[in-house]
């Protein structure tokens, strides 16, 4: 469960401050679904084991060529889908597995995943769903059963509000890379204080820029510890002002989903 306080206005983010010399000194971001703060730990187990096995059935079929792969790459373009893309196969990395909590240093990248249905995971086990659907493929008893959840729990997910949370104050030794090393190195030598001087710097200035995105992403321990603020729906494209260097935010916003396919940002 995490425990977050939604922010009023602009002017309570922006006075926000770091309470802790042995942490971030800029807020950390992780963009969601309000409803994932409402669920409880045995919904969310529940979701994401019928995630699992979605995607393990997914990566089956994409394996066995029984789908015609002119009408695969047809139905991916004109509907803007996923299904069956190459993202199925990175089902092993780190960040598709379930249980980890994770955040970026770019605020417009939490931006993404706020346009996700329940995290990356749920987000491509969805995909795959509409695309067994459309395809009429042929599902068992046990991936059948768990396609009915992930397209329940999906719709509350998709109806819910877009929300960013923003950690302030994260300490250094709550966080380690997306592969699991720690963020700092323990200190033998010289080299390795000046490797993690080195790093410091580099994420205390890691704003987005209009032509730069500064994506630094993490999974962070003791989450139970760290009490958030919500940045909800009507303060998002506000909150550029805030936690990014960007000036043209129009532009930018514009520039964005014409480059991009998925997700077009809408505020």
């Amino acid at each position: 469960m995490i425990y977050a306080v939604d922010a009023q206005n602009l002017e309570e983010l922006a006075n926000a401050q770091a309470v802790t010399k042995e942490g971030c000194l800029i807020p950390l971001f992780h963009g969601t679904r309000r409803y994932a703060l409402q669920t409880t730990a045995e919904e969310r187990v529940r979701f994401f084991s019928a995630c699992d096995i979605v995607m393990n059935f997914a990566k089956k079929l994409a394996v066995s060529n029984v789908i015609d792969e002119a009408r695969l790459d047809e139905y991916q373009r004109t509907q803007n889908s996923r299904f069956l893309g190459v993202l199925v196969y990175t089902k092993g990395i780190s960040r598709f597995t379930y249980g980890d909590f994770y955040l970026t240093s770019s605020y417009t990248s939490s931006l993404s995943f706020a346009h996700n249905i329940g995290g990356e995971l749920g987000d491509f086990a969805y995909a795959q769903c509409i695309g067994f659907r459309d395809f009429g493929v042929e599902l068992d008893e046990c991936t059948e059963e768990a396609v009915n959840v992930v397209l329940e729990e999906s719709q509350k997910y998709l109806h819910s509000e877009k929300i960013v949370l923003a950690f302030y104050g994260v300490r250094f030794e709550d966080l380690s890379w997306e592969g699991g090393d720690s963020f700092l190195l323990p200190v033998e030598n010289e080299e390795d204080e000046e490797y993690n001087k080195y790093e410091i710097k580099r994420l205390q200035g890691a704003m987005d820029t209009d032509r730069c995105t500064k994506n630094m992403n993490f999974r962070l321990a003791n989450l139970e510890s760290y009490t958030p603020y919500v940045v909800g729906e009507k303060l998002l494209k506000e909150g550029f002002s805030i936690f990014t260097k960007i000036t043209d935010v129009d532009k930018y916003i514009k520039e964005h989903n014409r480059a991009t396919s998925y997700p077009k940002w809408e505020f």
